[in-house]
């Protein structure tokens, strides 16, 4: 079973993308801010995370992605963001994908093939 960290401070779109993933297979953890997540990922094995761009915290989705990184190398992030004007060219080479919400789970599952 491949794990999950999901890290949004929307409580609907968290408990929405850890329902779909769930009924999928996946184990799902989440956090509502950035401090939350590196606190589960010191403790976890993960292989696959989904960070809101826009976090309400004093943290942003790619500094979590950074630091989550430093933590798990082999892991795979996925940024997500409801404004369109942010582009992946701002993610300056990081390994990070990026989709634009709405999006349909089967294009985040497409960065989630092993």
């Amino acid at each position: 079973m491949k794990n999950v960290l999901i890290v949004d401070d929307d409580p609907l779109g968290r408990s929405s993308l850890e329902a779909v993933l769930t009924v999928l297979g996946f184990e799902v953890q989440t956090a509502s801010s950035g401090l939350e997540a590196l606190e589960i990922a010191k403790n976890s094995k993960l292989d696959f995370s989904v960070i809101d761009w826009m976090l309400g915290d004093n943290m942003n989705g790619v500094e979590v992605a950074d630091a989550l990184n430093l933590l798990h190398p082999n892991i795979r992030i996925v940024l997500i963001s409801g404004h369109a004007e942010i582009e992946s060219q701002q993610l300056n080479g990081k390994p990070y994908s990026y989709l634009t919400k709405p999006f349909h789970v089967q294009q985040l599952l497409g960065f989630f093939e092993l």
